[in-house]
């Protein structure tokens, strides 16, 4: 199957080479700092059956690793937090019972 779309070449810096460029879709990307060198016409050949589903599972199972990584990390700073104040609340208790 042929897919034809309209395409913009950028530059993501001054120092990068002509040959260097990126293409997207999207125009308006000044904004964000790129330099725009043209555009034109792209044709893209997808393979007749192809079936991007098992690679987008697979790409959101990789998001859910990651996510459970940054939960598993923030939740044992936070416990660490608890059980440092616990520490503190359990000097004070002993100071207060020695004086």
């Amino acid at each position: 199957m042929k897919m034809t779309y309209k395409v913009f070449a950028w530059l993501t810096s001054a120092k990068d080479k002509i040959e260097d460029a990126t293409f997207t879709q999207y125009d308006g990307m000044e904004s964000a700092g790129w330099i725009r060198i043209g555009s034109g016409m792209a044709e893209i050949d997808v393979v007749d059956g192809f079936n991007p589903i098992p690679i987008q599972v697979e790409m959101l199972k990789k998001d859910l690793d990651k996510m459970a990584d940054v939960y598993h990390a923030k939740k044992q700073e936070i416990e660490q937090q608890i059980q440092s104040l616990l520490c503190i609340e359990n000097n004070i208790k002993e100071e207060n019972h020695v004086n």
